[in-house]
């Protein structure tokens, strides 16, 4: 399945990133890394991953757990697709992502 994703969600995983390389040289780009690795499992087998506790019954949330920085990559399965809508950390408000559900078309 085709995986996108937001601009805002780029956006995410890039702040990740930097706050993390901020945090100690080199771990941001282990984080581009995993995000990758994340963003191709999707593809792979967009179903294989848990729904979201935190999200609507429609659409379809799901997410990946990238447990080495505890980042939950969150993502609709939209028509033909799987949407990322946000890339956010675990300890962050359960549901803050909701509202970009209508940028999907």
């Amino acid at each position: 399945m085709n995986v996108r994703t937001l601009p805002v969600a780029d956006d995410d995983a890039t702040a990740a990133g930097d706050r993390l390389e901020a945090r100690q040289a080199g771990l941001g780009a282990r984080f581009a890394l995993e995000f990758g690795r994340a963003v191709a499992a999707i593809e792979a087998d967009p179903r294989l991953h848990p729904r979201t506790e935190d999200g609507p019954d429609e659409p379809e949330t799901r997410e990946f757990y990238i447990a080495r920085f505890q980042y939950r990559v969150i993502y609709a399965i939209w028509k033909d697709e799987a949407v990322v809508v946000a890339v956010t950390h675990a300890r962050r408000r359960s549901g803050s992502w909701q509202s970009r559900l209508a940028e999907l078309d």
